[in-house]
């Protein structure tokens, strides 16, 4: 189906199917990725998620002067759904050339008039996704969509042992029950990737203290971290103050938004 109106050739046609992304898709996806980390908009390369249970492929006929002209409809991007903890994850990924000519905006207009991301009727499981590096054209579809940022969440860099000072605690830890960012279902597969070693903060349920966070980072320097990046939800703002005592400074931030599953289509 697609967003045709009118008789007019439509901006994007969609095809849905059941499963992980086709090979075709999982290429764009990575080669898209590519690009989104070198501008640090891209998702953790140290951490994995549950597999995508249904996927969109977006295709459109736009013709772009750095492209071959092609007699069918080309690939253009990809939705993915997934299941989160207590929620539906969706990922919209465009290929770089399709970028800034609409085709996201037209693919996410024709999704939901169709219903495509439409929960089963037997549950009631909020929409949630990652503006990932605070990706501006991922928080202007949000707003164009009317839906919410829930929260948010800085990346904070380590670049090196030699910069590193005992943290200070300024005051006592501050615990929180809230971890908004587990409804991602995003899982740590290992301490140290590529040599840089990674902590997660952003579960505070039961505090992270100075003498604690500096026994870990010891202990990452020692198993071969050459720097380390911690991760830390932007509301505990004594933790990010401990972790700047520590040499740590900021690199990114990631926008956690929230889609009502009752509100869509």
């Amino acid at each position: 189906m697609s967003d045709t109106l009118d008789g007019e050739d439509p901006l994007v046609t969609l095809e849905s199917y059941d499963g992980p992304p086709r090979a075709a898709a999982r290429e764009l996806i990575d080669s898209a990725r590519e690009v989104d980390e070198d501008m640090s908009f891209g998702p953790p390369g140290k951490w994995s998620t549950p597999s995508a249970t249904s996927t969109v492929e977006i295709r459109t006929g736009l013709h772009r002067w750095t492209i071959r002209t092609a007699d069918s409809s080309r690939l253009a991007g990809v939705i993915t759904v997934r299941p989160g903890e207590s929620a539906r994850v969706v990922d919209l990924l465009i290929a770089p050339e399709y970028r800034s000519t609409g085709v996201a905006t037209a693919a996410i207009e024709c999704a939901l008039a169709e219903g495509r991301l439409a929960p089963p009727s037997s549950t009631s499981e909020p929409v949630v996704a990652c503006a990932y590096g605070s990706h501006p054209a991922a928080l202007r579809l949000t707003r164009r969509f009317g839906a919410a940022r829930s929260a948010e969440r800085h990346h904070m860099v380590l670049s090196a042992q030699s910069a590193y000072r005992p943290p200070t605690e300024q005051a006592a830890p501050v615990t929180r029950s809230d971890d908004q960012w587990r409804v991602l279902a995003e899982r740590l597969d290992d301490d140290i990737v590529d040599g840089v070693g990674v902590i997660d903060l952003t579960d505070n349920s039961s505090g992270h203290t100075a003498d604690a966070i500096h026994r870990t980072l010891i202990q990452l320097f020692a198993a071969g971290a050459a720097s380390i990046e911690a991760t830390v939800d932007a509301c505990d703002e004594d933790l990010i103050d401990l972790l700047r005592s520590a040499a740590f400074g900021h690199d990114r931030t990631d926008v956690l938004i929230h889609c009502d599953a009752r509100n869509l289509p």
